[in-house]
């Protein structure tokens, strides 16, 4: 599933534009993946 973000149990469910720029003023996906991947490990 395109958009889903995934840290040892923690999970984001996100539409596939989440991935673009533009998608959300001031969202930032690959931030988002980093701070996932902090809270799970």
């Amino acid at each position: 599933m395109v958009g889903r973000v995934r840290g040892r149990g923690t999970y984001a469910i996100l539409p596939p534009e989440a991935q673009k720029p533009g998608f959300a003023k001031g969202f930032d996906f690959a931030q988002l993946q980093a701070d996932l991947n902090d809270v799970a490990n």
